[in-house]
């Protein structure tokens, strides 16, 4: 019958040696480790942010630009709708003077009063500076108009003049009433243009 087998001893430095052969690589438990996920997270999440923080930015650099360009439009809308107001109310305030200049002509005195032709007249001059200062707020987005607005408004003084010296010059008004009605339509037809040809429209 046969005993245990006995297996020879192993030298001190042989087992040395074993060991140090088969001890870990500290870069394999490294990068096999949760510190390298880590590490890879947080550099994915460095330049995701990066990426991000310069989208955001460019996005709101055009916001901003979008929003200065729809401010440029309103501003050039509303100056043309004010100057079609303001030259509808002198056509409006000048016909009426026109009427009434037509009346005292006539030698109908008991109708209308030298002193309601006079307010009348006030009237004209008050819608007439209106559209003066709206002409100027135009200028920025039209140079034609201006000069036939101002071309217009000569005559209107030139008519007026006439009219107050002698009512039975009247007529002279209606020319000049017919061209500010030509003019609410074109400041209007730009108006509509300007809307048309934004991005905004």
């Amino acid at each position: 019958m046969s005993g245990p087998v006995q297996l020879p001893e192993i030298p001190e430095s042989w087992l040395h040696k074993i060991k140090e052969a088969t001890k870990p690589d500290r870069v394999s438990v490294i990068l096999g480790s949760s510190l390298l996920a880590a590490l890879i997270a947080m550099g994915s999440a460095m330049v995701t942010s990066y990426i991000t923080n310069r989208g955001n930015e460019r996005l709101e650099r055009v916001k901003l630009q979008l929003q200065a360009e729809s401010d440029q439009v309103k501003k050039r809308v509303q100056a043309y709708n004010t100057l079609a107001r303001d030259l509808d109310s002198l056509a409006s305030a000048l016909d009426a003077y026109l009427r009434m200049s037509e009346i005292v002509a006539k030698a109908h005195s008991d109708v209308v009063s030298s002193s309601d032709l006079l307010a009348q007249r006030d009237k004209v001059g008050l819608a007439e500076k209106e559209a003066l200062a709206a002409q100027r707020d135009i200028a920025p987005y039209n140079s034609v108009l201006p000069a036939e607005i101002s071309a217009c408004f000569e005559k209107l003084s030139l008519a007026l003049a006439a009219t107050e010296k002698s009512p039975k010059d009247a007529d002279s008004l209606r020319p000049v009433l017919e061209q500010l009605k030509q003019l609410v339509s074109r400041v209007n037809a730009e108006m509509n243009k300007s809307l048309a040809n934004s991005p905004f429209g």
